[in-house]
C-alpha cells in the first residue's frame, strides 16, 4: 500500500490534534501543563519556533516541536535550533515518518539561519537513540540530572 506523506507547518486549526499525541509521547505530563504549552506556543509567548505535522493521506501520523537554545553542547557559542518534542504514531514507525520529520526540521533551521540542529534522548530510550544515529545525528555527551527541594 503507497502512502502519500507530507510534511508541513501546523495550521491554527490543529492545536487539538498536536495537543492529542503530545499526550501520548509525554503521557506523565499533567493535561494543565500541556494545555498551558498549547497555549503559548499560540500566543507566540512559548520557546517553540515551529510544529510540523506529518500527515500520511492527509491524516495526522507525527509532530516535530522545534525551539531555539542558547546553549548546546558542541554546537558553539550560537543559539541551536531544538527539536523539543518528536512523535510519530506506532504504526507509522519504521516507515520514514520520523526522518521526514527531521529532514524539514533542518530544512526549516537552515532557513532561518540556524549552522545546528540538537536533540535529546533519555539514556534508556535505546530506540531512539538508534533513530538519532540513523538520521545523522552525533552523540555529543550524556548527562546525569539532580535536584534538590528547596522548601
Amino acid at each position: 500500500m503507497t502512502v502519500t506523506l507530507t510534511v508541513r507547518a501546523m495550521a491554527d486549526a490543529e492545536y487539538a490534534i498536536w495537543g492529542a499525541m503530545r499526550t501520548k509521547l509525554w503521557p506523565d505530563c499533567p493535561e494543565a501543563e500541556n494545555e498551558a504549552d498549547l497555549a503559548a506556543f499560540k500566543s507566540g509567548q512559548g520557546a517553540l519556533k515551529i510544529v510540523l505535522l506529518a500527515l500520511a493521506d492527509n491524516e495526522p501520523v507525527g509532530f516535530a516541536e522545534i525551539g531555539e537554545r542558547s546553549i548546546v553542547d558542541s554546537c558553539g557559542s550560537d543559539p541551536a535550533a531544538y527539536i523539543e518534542g518528536w512523535y510519530v504514531e506506532p504504526e507509522f514507525r519504521a516507515r520514514g515518518v520520523g526522518g521526514a520529520l527531521v529532514a524539514a526540521a533542518a530544512d526549516w533551521a537552515r532557513a532561518n539561519g540556524y549552522t545546528y540542529l540538537g536533540s535529546d534522548v533519555e539514556v534508556d530510550n535505546v530506540v531512539s537513540q538508534h533513530a538519532h544515529k540513523a538520521l545523522g545525528f552525533i552523540e555529543s555527551g550524556r548527562v546525569v540530572n539532580y535536584r534538590m527541594r528547596l522548601k
